[in-house]
């Protein structure tokens, strides 16, 4: 009996050895897939033995991914801003073939600061053509702020690789001005590797802490993280998920087969101080990304 509960409960171990090494965070990111997978062999396996413990450890497989998955996605109790400031952001696929309506449901949610990634000619021009409420523009190479207010472009951090980062001063009327980081980080299962995620995510981390000093700093783009990855939970420890601001998280990755895996990659986060509400993910037409965006500002 003790060795058949060893044996039920194994599946939970995951929760142990997950950070101890960078290539598991492959196995994280699939792991609605491979859940099931093994839960399935295991009750083809109580058939063919017609034993209970197969179909006991199947369905602790399940539960132990279902708080692997749901976890980090649930609600922080959260007051809301005290001067809210509306933000949305979405990666619109280099390769849009809607870039009209792309543009279209980004610049309709009427928020003050719209963001945007993989940012090409035709999608910069539809957005360009749409977005007369927004007469504050930063680029930089395939990102874009479009803002309510007015922009500074400031220098990215030297030790921040230059392709995928923009940094600028937003200057509301009301309350301080603020720092935005907007973030399109290279793809782990292509562009990189985990273990290089990893060591970008601690990159990140360490150039927020030390923006931090000099005020507010908003953290928002693709960043191509999994919430079950040793990464989200390092700047998960260190900064405020806006998207679980009250609210259950949901998946923002919707192409292919992935779309199955659940993924959660797009992500605002928030400085010490600063406070969130009304999080939403919304359909971008034309892109494998689904938009995200909150309320943010100063906590009361």
């Amino acid at each position: 009996m003790p060795f058949a509960a060893l044996i039920v409960a194994a599946p939970w171990a995951w929760f142990l050895v997950r950070d101890a090494w960078a290539p598991l965070n492959a196995v994280a990111v699939t792991l609605p897939a491979i859940s099931i997978g093994a839960a399935a062999v295991l009750m083809v396996l109580a058939v063919l033995t017609r034993r209970w413990l197969p179909v006991l450890v199947a369905i602790s497989t399940l539960l132990m991914a279902a708080g692997a998955i749901f976890g980090p996605r649930l609600a922080h109790e959260a007051s809301g801003p005290s001067i809210a400031m509306s933000i949305v952001f979405a990666n619109v696929y280099e390769a849009n073939t809607s870039p009209e309506q792309a543009a279209q449901d980004l610049l309709s949610r009427g928020a003050d600061i719209v963001a945007a990634a993989e940012l090409r000619d035709h999608t910069r021009a539809a957005l360009d053509e749409q977005s007369a409420g927004y007469p504050y523009v930063a680029d930089h190479r395939q990102l874009t702020l479009r803002s309510r207010w007015p922009l500074e472009i400031l220098p990215i951090p030297e030790d921040l690789p230059d392709p995928w980062a923009m940094l600028t001063w937003v200057r509301p009327p009301d309350g301080d001005p603020f720092r935005i980081l907007v973030l399109h980080v290279p793809n782990p299962s292509s562009a990189t590797t985990f273990e290089t995620q990893a060591e970008q995510v601690e990159l990140i981390v360490s150039i927020v802490q030390r923006l931090e000093r000099r005020g507010p700093i908003v953290v928002v783009g693709d960043l191509n993280l999994s919430d079950r990855t040793t990464g989200y939970r390092l700047l998960d420890s260190h900064l405020f998920d806006a998207m679980r601001a009250g609210d259950l998280a949901h998946n923002t990755y919707a192409g292919g087969a992935w779309r199955f895996a659940m993924l959660r990659i797009d992500h605002l986060f928030l400085a010490e101080g600063w406070c969130a509400s009304n999080p939403r993910v919304f359909v971008v037409h034309g892109s494998d990304h689904r938009g995200i965006g909150a309320a943010i500002g100063p906590c009361p």
